[in-house]
């Protein structure tokens, strides 16, 4: 995915782009980077971002929602300050279902609310426990 700013005003071009866009010519109201673990404002030399900025965007966008949910016992990072919200299903009749599971592995089910706004200590998800997850990958 390639990125760049311009002012939406300026006449400096980066409407077209590529790699061989206003960037390359070296435009001062064009700032050009990849997909390298920065968010648009560390790349802004102020840190901010100037007045009247268009960013546009280049190639393949996924946004968060649009991917795969994912088990939170998958995804459970050890310190990382976890809030959990866990979900008993009485079709299945078991209890501490992460959200995730709640909603794709459970559609359909009778889930209620069991514990919300749990710091966990680890990963925990009965979903995937009981075998029943399909949002984990099985080998």
């Amino acid at each position: 995915c390639l990125v760049w700013l311009r002012d939406a005003e300026g006449g400096g071009g980066g409407s077209g782009g590529g790699a061989g866009g206003a960037g390359a010519s070296g435009a001062d109201d064009v700032l050009w980077f990849s997909q390298a673990g920065k968010t648009l404002y560390q790349h802004a030399a102020s840190g901010r971002l100037p007045p009247r900025c268009e960013i546009v965007l280049q190639g393949a966008v996924v946004l968060a929602s649009d991917k795969p949910a994912l088990c939170f016992a998958s995804t459970f990072v050890k310190g990382a300050g976890h809030v959990q919200d866990y979900f008993s299903c009485k079709t299945c009749r078991f209890n501490w279902i992460c959200e995730a599971c709640s909603a794709s592995c459970h559609a359909g089910h009778e889930v209620v609310p069991y514990i919300q706004a749990h710091k966990p200590s680890y990963g925990c998800c009965y979903c995937k426990k009981k075998k029943t997850c399909t949002l984990v990958k099985r080998k």
